[in-house]
């Protein structure tokens, strides 16, 4: 994924690294964590189908449009 997602992944790393060494965070909870982002992060997604359904909305929402210019006509 290219998108701004990848943001939060990086600062659940960082945070989770961070509050080990600051504060004393289990290892144990650490590492879930560490893993539970890099396995998220990994996950591509359903990026095809959410643009599908963009798509298919803007089409709905113009038909919508569409369909109330004509009423008000």
């Amino acid at each position: 994924m290219s998108d701004l997602s990848n943001i939060g992944h990086a600062i659940l790393i960082i945070g989770s690294i961070y509050l080990h060494f600051v504060y004393g965070l289990d290892i144990i909870i650490t590492i879930l964590l560490c893993l539970l982002a890099i396995l998220t992060w990994a996950y591509a997604g359903f990026t095809d189908e959410r643009k599908e359904w963009f798509k298919a909305y803007i089409r709905m929402l113009e038909a919508k449009a569409e369909y109330y210019r004509r009423k008000t006509e």
